[in-house]
């Protein structure tokens, strides 16, 4: 689907590592007796398997180490769902305590945007402030709202706007 040269993983020991990373769509996938359709996966440089946390929205995971099994039990009887919602054509990720730009997705964003750009404003809503704690849990892109008018900062200390839309990869 898309490759991009940036950073999307927070991690507790720094800032994330820079890479070329792929973003997928995964039109079919099993997790014991539950079926996501039109998954989106980024790939990471570890050598290690993740599973997003969005999947936690949709029911109880358990990893049992002993074992070395992981369960899955979804939150109600639906057996199915399809992610297909659309998404930005560009992630975030934190550094220093700060939004940037993580990976820019999206072709006709990546001669205007850049990996480490500051967000400064999404929609006249200041966010340059927040904690990471703020950053990870405050919905700073109401469904529904469109365009994005988004202010960055360059890494030059350039403040600049654009207006996002979401693209038209589906989740």
């Amino acid at each position: 689907m898309n490759t991009s040269d940036g950073a999307f993983v927070i991690g507790s020991f720094g800032k994330p590592l820079q890479s070329k990373q792929h973003r997928q769509q995964i039109p079919h996938m099993k997790v014991g007796n539950f079926t996501l359709k039109n998954t989106v996966s980024v790939t990471t440089p570890s050598d290690f398997s993740r599973i997003g946390a969005e999947l936690l929205n949709h029911g109880i995971m358990t990893i049992d180490y002993v074992n070395e099994s992981f369960y899955f039990n979804p939150n109600s009887e639906i057996k199915e769902f399809n992610f297909n919602e659309s998404l930005l054509g560009f992630s975030r990720t934190l550094m220093s305590n700060k939004s940037v730009v993580g990976y820019i997705w999206e072709e006709s964003l990546k001669n205007k945007l850049h990996y480490r750009d500051e967000i400064i404003e999404i929609n006249r809503t200041n966010i340059s402030n927040l904690s990471p704690c703020e950053f990870l849990m405050k919905n700073t892109y109401p469904k529904g709202q469109k365009p994005f008018n988004i202010i960055f900062k360059s890494s030059d200390g350039v403040p600049f706007s654009l207006k996002i839309e979401f693209d038209s990869i589906k989740k």
